[in-house]
């Protein structure tokens, strides 16, 4: 059903707790032992809700496209000896639609059932990308799902981690800011943040509520989340570049 995992050639793991009924963004946190991209077939889903045809019993997988803002999304048609994931709407298979598979980093949708035995479990192994440093273009006037292709957490604000280029900050939260949001599944809702760039105060701060980020979340993230880019900027398009944790 599933590719097999061989401990004796994975570098490591990491597992994807879900919440049933409900939205989740997760990301893949490795290649391929090779280096190369994985495919939805890589990774181990325990307690995967598949069936004959997308429906409300099926956990979806949305994978969210913004140049075209749009999803491709997939579930698991799980027919004896037919097993594959596919697209639920005009048909075709993961493979077939993204040839060259996913690369560390990619982020998108977990869809999960309500109505359900167990909560679904993703587990996912594999190398830990091998450049020193990847970019994500954004695109303006729009919204993003990325995450860090490195197995670590970090703050918004370490820039020995992560920078950003070209962001669009401000004394308040605007339509000229570029914002983070960060989904909490458990409690369905985000907690979204902007750069605050008043000289001598420079900081990411909570949209709503006030606070920092360092503030509510002390330990950083590892999660993927989505990025509001501002449609109108000062400079070009808003690059995110994450830089490994593992020294060379």
């Amino acid at each position: 059903m599933f590719a097999a995992i061989e401990s004796s050639n994975i570098v490591g793991y990491k597992n994807a707790d879900t919440v049933n009924g409900n939205f989740n963004m997760v990301a893949v946190p490795f290649t391929a032992v090779d280096g190369g991209n994985v495919s939805l077939s890589d990774f181990t889903w325990t307690n995967l809700m598949g069936g004959d045809a997308a429906s409300e019993t099926t956990d979806i997988i949305d994978i969210w496209d913004a140049e075209n803002s749009g999803y491709a999304c997939y579930y698991y048609y799980n027919v004896e000896g037919e097993e594959d994931w596919w697209n639920t709407d005009e048909g075709g298979t993961f493979d077939e639609q993204f040839p060259e598979g996913l690369p560390a980093g990619q982020a998108f949708w977990v869809e999960t059932a309500a109505e359900r035995e167990a909560p679904l479990m993703i587990t996912f192994a594999g190398a830990v990308e091998g450049a020193s440093d990847v970019s994500y273009d954004l695109v303006s006037g729009n919204f993003n799902m990325i995450s860090n292709p490195y197995p670590a957490t970090y703050s918004l604000g370490d820039t020995t981690k992560v920078v950003f280029t070209n962001l669009m900050g401000g004394d308040a939260a605007s339509e000229t800011t570029d914002i983070i949001d960060i989904w909490d599944a458990a409690n369905s809702g985000y907690a979204c943040y902007y750069y605050y760039n008043v000289e001598g105060e420079e900081d990411w701060w909570n949209t709503d509520e006030g606070g920092t980020f360092d503030d509510q979340f002390a330990d950083g993230i590892g999660c993927a989340f989505w990025v509001e880019t501002a449609a109108d900027r000062d400079a070009g398009a808003l690059k995110i570049t994450f830089k490994t944790p593992v020294a060379k």
